[in-house]
């Protein structure tokens, strides 16, 4: 898997999502209220999740879907 960009979103709620069209075209980002509200270890779940999505072209899916 590509490594994917990743961003960091300066917004208090706690929010994580995966986009792009494949895995080598995709980014992560997690808002900041998500890095201060959880432990290192929920945060790695959820990147691992958001990973997971890449991995599985699940963006590619769901456009593909709503088309």
């Amino acid at each position: 898997l590509p490594m994917p960009k990743l961003y960091l979103i300066d917004d208090s709620s706690m929010n994580a999502f995966a986009t792009g069209r494949n895995p080598q075209h995709a980014a992560v980002a997690v808002t900041r209220g998500l890095l201060e509200k959880l432990s290192l270890d929920e945060v790695k779940g959820v990147v691992a999740h958001e990973l997971a999505h890449v991995r599985n072209w699940d963006m590619f899916l769901m456009t593909a879907i709503a088309v």
